[in-house]
């Protein structure tokens, strides 16, 4: 059986497509993929709604830096393993996720670097410097 269901996810309710089982005996049950399943769409309506990035964008913004995950956890300040999980899914906070989305724009991200230069060498400073104007120039021709 399909129908639509309230889900919450960070006590907000959303309208997912919940699908169900129901036995000889009128028994309803479902199984791990579809309760999994209604999770995932309640996460990627609050996603939508609040504008946080889905985990490929994520991984697109950090590596057109050419930065490790653990590396941009330091650039932005979050923990060591924090970044990681938001590339494998974890929604991050709103907070989080504002980050992110700023680090995605070269102009921003500069002065997350600067913030940061000390946890560089002086070469991969020089080199991430060199790749954030780079992606200034691009994105001042609309890519």
């Amino acid at each position: 059986m399909q129908e639509w269901v309230e889900y919450t996810f960070r006590k907000e309710p959303f309208k997912v497509f919940g699908s169900y089982y129901v036995d000889e005996n009128g028994e309803e049950y479902t199984t791990t993929e579809l309760d999994e399943f209604k999770v995932t769409q309640a996460q990627n309506l609050y996603r939508t709604k609040y504008h946080i990035p889905f985990p490929e964008e994520i991984k697109a913004i950090r590596e057109k830096y050419g930065l490790s995950a653990a590396k941009m956890a330091e650039v932005l300040d979050f923990g060591i393993n924090s970044y990681r999980q938001y590339e494998d899914g974890v929604v991050p906070s709103l907070a989080n996720a504002k980050l992110i989305r700023l680090a995605g724009e070269p102009k921003h991200f500069l002065g997350f670097v600067e913030e940061k230069e000390n946890i560089f060498s002086a070469n991969s400073y020089r080199k991430l410097l060199d790749r954030i104007h780079a992606e200034e120039y691009y994105d001042s021709f609309g890519r």
